[in-house]
């Protein structure tokens, strides 16, 4: 199956950066969220004045704080600009394509559609994105996506909050329903619907697998998040590796069930007997034979991203 809807990644433009982190691990993040998937990441202007003059922002959201922001958003090349609905008056001064942002907090979509459409002119507006705790239920959503792209001309962006760990169950259904946008927040659950969760959900439940250069990515973001924002990541996908894939939930691929994260004993099971075999794993590589990668694909991804890494930091 092939899934035509946008995703937006916002981990930038609702968090801290560390005060420690580069322009260059910065850039890497997002370039990392890229090959991951993620169509455009949104920024903050507090994350702009960090990157070098000439980035290329043809993939960048720049989200609008403050009437201070507006003296960056014409300049450069950024792909939308994300207008909150308390601050749409600013529309008229922006020339870049708008993406207005609306909090549903449980009221009716077309109802509040309406009242913002008759309130403030809305002519270059490209996209409404509707921020809510949605139900995840997968007709509901449909009715939701196709109502919305039927009633109004907009196209639509769901951004599922994950208040009631449902958020990913929301992108899910928005994704399959056809929205033309989902944005997604990597590397932290407590808010919106976390990335990797939705990438692993859509893994197991549907069999749509992320490609090998998708899980390479993957591992340089669980990296960089820290020298970016200077904390773990949080998601389900966490906890789910901290304890590794037991064996009642999925069969090994080649016979090897890993007990641990951080390269501890594991055990081999081949020809019907139970075998202790002294095999330490990096942490990396422990990692991705948890997302049932054979042990030689698991090597070859490793090496890749050692050898990145060493490039990162010289």
């Amino acid at each position: 199956m092939t899934i035509k809807t946008i995703i937006i990644d916002n981990s930038l433009s609702r968090r801290a950066l560390c005060e420690e982190a580069k322009a260059v691990e910065i850039i890497a993040y997002m370039q990392s969220l890229y090959e991951m998937g993620v169509k455009y990441t949104e920024i903050t202007t507090d994350v702009f004045l960090r990157l070098p003059p000439g980035q290329d922002f043809s993939k960048t959201i720049l989200r609008i704080t403050n009437e201070n922001d507006l003296y960056y958003v014409n300049s450069f090349n950024f792909a939308y600009v994300i207008l909150p609905a308390n601050l749409t008056h600013f529309a008229e001064r922006i020339r870049k394509p708008i993406i207005s942002e609306i909090y549903l907090r449980g009221s009716n979509p077309f109802t509040v559609t309406k009242m913002f459409k008759k309130s403030f002119n809305l002519s270059n507006v490209s996209m409404i994105r509707y921020v809510d705790d949605f139900d995840d239920d997968k007709e509901l959503m449909e009715k939701l996506v196709k109502g919305l792209q039927e009633k109004f001309i907009w196209p639509i962006d769901i951004c599922p909050l994950n208040h009631n760990a449902g958020g990913v169950s929301a992108a899910i259904s928005a994704v399959f329903a056809g929205s033309d946008s989902v944005t997604m927040r990597y590397g932290d659950k407590t808010k919106f619907a976390e990335l990797q969760d939705y990438m692993l959900n859509l893994a197991n439940m549907y069999g749509i697998t992320p490609s090998k250069e998708a899980v390479v990515a993957l591992c340089r973001c669980h990296a960089l998040h820290y020298l970016v924002f200077g904390t773990p990541t949080d998601s389900d996908t966490d906890a789910l590796r901290e304890y590794q894939i037991v064996p009642h939930r999925s069969t090994p691929v080649d016979g090897f069930m890993s007990y641990g994260y951080e390269g501890r004993m594991l055990k081999s099971i081949r020809n019907g007997r139970q075998k202790d075999e002294d095999i330490y794993l990096s942490p990396l590589v422990e990692k991705l034979r948890s997302m049932q990668l054979d042990k030689k694909s698991a090597k070859e991804i490793s090496d890749i991203i050692d050898s990145y890494c060493a490039k990162l930091f010289k």
